[in-house]
């Protein structure tokens, strides 16, 4: 299984996008702002994952957004962490008699599912059958595992070097960084971005790790991010503050003309 080889994509026409967490009006407003400073139309449009979830309540038009772009742009979608959560959960609804509210009650961080009760839905059949008739299963069928060019490697999650290192050097002729690491790697690797760097000469793009966490160890609080952080070879484009009502910007990096775009 080549995932690298496979994922090893040409050009930089890349626009890269980070955790959305269900604010579909901040990612509305985001591809608004990106028509404005590129043609648009021209790019890949690569999303780092964590779509969906938190206690965002514009879902569907996360969907309907992503859907549209899909029609005009190449899109690609890297598997988060609640992605791996999230999906198998909706797939499996079909016939499920329960309540939506129990699936709320049941499942920690599904509290985005109360959208769907205000358009009249209320079991999980019921939404299963909303999403295949809206066709938004479509949306995030074929998720990646990561993304691969010649000059930059994006993830869902930060890469730490221990990690890295322990997989990368037993494959010397490997052709695609990732190849090799098991499944969930990805979706769970959490890093100190300040210390923690990897010497692969190329850039590596991610989001999921929301800030910086501050204050004595058990008693720390995350600080978002006004704008992404970047360091030599790394940018973390997760601002921390979609899907939580508060009002922080989400970002995209547009590569070739290395610009940051926010909502």
């Amino acid at each position: 299984m080549h995932l690298g080889k496979r994922n090893l994509f040409k050009g930089t026409k890349n626009i890269y996008i980070a955790d959305i967490h269900s604010d579909g009006l901040k990612l509305e407003a985001l591809i608004k702002n990106l028509k404005k400073e590129c043609s648009f139309v021209d790019y890949r449009i690569v999303f780092l994952g964590d779509l969906f979830g938190k206690i965002g309540m514009n879902t569907i038009k996360v969907l309907e957004v992503v859907k549209e772009l899909k029609k005009t742009n190449e899109v690609l979608l890297i598997k988060g962490n609640w992605e791996s959560y999230i999906i198998p959960e909706l797939k499996d609804m079909d016939g499920c008699d329960l309540s939506i509210q129990e699936h709320i009650d049941r499942k920690s961080g599904f509290n985005f599912l109360k959208e769907f009760q205000t358009i009249g839905l209320k079991t999980g059949d019921d939404l299963y059958h909303y999403l295949d008739k809206n066709k938004f299963f479509e949306v995030f069928k074929d998720f990646i595992p990561y993304f691969e060019t010649k000059k930059v490697l994006a993830t869902h999650a930060p890469l730490s070097s221990n990690l890295f290192y322990m997989f990368y050097n037993k494959h010397e002729d490997n052709k695609g960084i990732l190849e090799k690491f098991p499944i969930g790697t990805l979706d769970e690797n959490f890093t100190n971005e300040d210390i923690d760097k990897i010497n692969i000469n190329k850039i590596l793009v991610c989001g999921h790790q929301t800030g910086v966490m501050v204050g004595p160890w058990g008693n720390q609080k995350l600080i978002e991010r006004e704008y992404p952080t970047v360091y030599d070879n790394r940018i973390y484009l997760d601002s921390g503050g979609a899907g939580t009502g508060k009002d922080i910007s989400i970002f995209a990096w547009v590569e070739d003309i290395d610009i940051f775009v926010k909502s």
